[in-house]
């Protein structure tokens, strides 16, 4: 008798181990506490351990805390859909990094369709990423499916507009970053966007594989246009600020520059269609923000070139301040926190 309540014991345990919706939990996702069938439990999967409201052996949606494989000490808020894609909460990236470092990233997600693995991708939206450095990186960030190897290891490039604050360096920059290609889950490293290194990732993953065959001449032209989109996405971020210094400083309150610029990365407009589309955009919100626009020079009338748009954007920022120190931005902060 004792051998048989053992037996069936046994089953009901493996049964409950196997109920674990493959599609979505990936092979090897175990059912660690609780009722992950229907009702609150605990899955292990590859990317993590998740405690929360379980449907048919799927994600219910909700709050779920999740024990991150770069920090399994403790466990982190993180809000769900039903499909088990991240909508808001807590990342920690660097698992397997073999100087044994982790980054966090803080804030919503949104969704990424990759068409090199032919699903959707949970990726950064509005929040803080701080690296392994504990520089802290807090705006608006973009996410570039890149490339594939199989169906779990994928690559993509991350951009960033917000303000950079290096608490060793006391110093706090704002503008537009860019990341190398970085696996899933990764730490991610930054770099200041310029125009030739955005112009080398085209054609080292092949955005747009008619690229790959450019010759010098049209190569240099992406190059300039890339340059003009550049300024004139740092000049939308700017005049985003509705009269907040803070805002105007950080250029956070404006994703579709920053959308734009990832649709040119990813090959889906060319850089000069957006820089015309994007300079066209200003010069009409010119008219109503006439303050913003007397700040970036932007008195040229409607006639006015991409390119004389961008380079009038590219001089006043040069006399405008893009670094503070910690103190200096504590009282933007400060101020903004008392309108």
């Amino acid at each position: 008798m004792q051998r048989r309540l053992i037996a069936a014991l046994v089953a009901i345990a493996a049964a409950g181990a196997a109920a674990q919706d493959v599609e979505q939990h990936g092979r090897g996702a175990q059912c660690l506490s609780g009722d992950c069938q229907n009702g609150v439990g605990t899955i292990a999967r590859q990317d993590g351990q998740f405690t929360g409201p379980w449907r048919a052996g799927r994600f219910a949606g909700g709050q779920y805390e999740v024990r991150w494989p770069g920090d399994p000490s403790r466990t982190y808020p993180v809000r769900m859909d039903a499909e088990g894609m991240m909508l808001e909460g807590t990342q920690v990236r660097g698992a397997g990094d073999f100087r044994k470092v982790t980054s966090t990233y803080t804030g919503t997600f949104t969704r990424i369709w990759n068409p090199f693995v032919e699903r959707n991708l949970a990726a950064f939206g509005t929040g803080k990423y701080t690296d392994y450095k504990g520089i802290t990186y807090d705006g608006e960030f973009q996410y570039v499916p890149s490339r594939a190897w199989g169906d779990n290891i994928v690559t993509g490039i991350f951009l960033f507009q917000g303000v950079r604050i290096d608490p060793v360096e006391d110093e706090v920059i704002s503008g537009l970053f860019i990341s190398d290609a970085t696996v899933s889950g990764a730490n991610i490293i930054f770099y200041r966007a310029r125009p030739d290194y955005i112009a080398k990732l085209q054609q080292d993953f092949a955005f747009d594989k008619a690229k790959r065959e450019q010759d010098q001449a049209s190569q240099a032209n992406s190059q300039a246009a890339l340059g003009m989109l550049l300024n004139l996405t740092m000049g939308a971020a700017a005049m985003s600020g509705g009269g907040n210094r803070l805002n105007a400083f950080s250029g956070r309150g404006d994703r579709a520059a920053l959308n734009l610029f990832g649709d040119v990365l990813r090959g889906a407009q060319p850089a000069q269609a957006a820089a015309d589309n994007l300079a066209g955009q200003l010069l009409q919100r010119a008219v109503g923000q006439p303050q913003g626009a007397a700040a970036l020079g932007l008195g040229l009338g409607a006639g006015a070139s991409s390119k004389d748009v961008a380079q009038s954007i590219g001089q006043a920022l040069l006399q405008q301040p893009r670094k503070l120190t910690l103190k200096e931005y504590t009282k933007l902060i400060e101020e903004a926190a008392k309108r």
